[in-house]
């Protein structure tokens, strides 16, 4: 398998990725695939179509705390996420272009703008497009997704939500490397 010498992110982020906390360097520096558990509180839609959106994309669709695992296969290409929240399995493919981070989750394929600083990061999208068609700013989903550290672990904290639908999915919680190694 051939992977590039930079990570995806550090590729993404340049001289800033060295300034994150040692959690996030350890999950988003993998020069080869890894495992991460740990645990989630999951905050389901309230909005009929926001649980028919959940469902579709594969997010949970009940509120609840859960055991969370993340295999990120790592490749020359980028990395293919997948997450695991108590058995809802949602995956999704990242990639560095033209400088900036770009992940497909199902038919979604959304640009962010990453920014950093010594606590963390947090990605921004930019722009957002749904079966390859571009959503006008005020159609786009709001998401928010920070990463931190406590206590030495990877913490974060995701949610998106539509206008007039409100929230599709929040999760947040931690994660550490898992010793289980990765078959290829």
């Amino acid at each position: 398998m051939n992977t590039p010498s930079a990570s995806l992110y550090q590729q993404v982020l340049g001289p800033a990725f060295d300034a994150l906390p040692a959690s996030l360097r350890a999950l988003h520096g993998l020069s080869q695939s890894a495992v991460f558990r740990g645990e989630a509180e999951v905050i389901a839609a309230q909005h009929v179509i926001g649980r028919l959106i959940a469902r579709l994309t594969g997010f949970p669709t009940r509120s609840y705390r859960c055991p969370v695992e993340v295999r990120i296969d790592v490749d020359a290409e980028g990395e293919t996420w997948h997450r695991d929240f108590g058995g809802h399995r949602f995956n999704s493919r990242m990639r560095c272009l033209e400088g900036q981070l770009h992940e497909q989750l199902g038919p979604h394929r959304i640009r962010f703008a990453l920014d950093t600083n010594s606590h963390g990061l947090s990605m921004r999208p930019i722009a957002w497009r749904t079966f390859g068609i571009p959503l006008p700013r005020w159609l786009c989903p709001q998401l928010s997704a920070r990463e931190t550290e406590s206590e030495g672990r990877f913490q974060f904290d995701v949610a998106t939500a539509f206008p007039f639908i409100g929230t599709v999915i929040h999760y947040r919680g931690w994660l550490q490397r898992s010793a289980v190694a990765v078959a290829d």
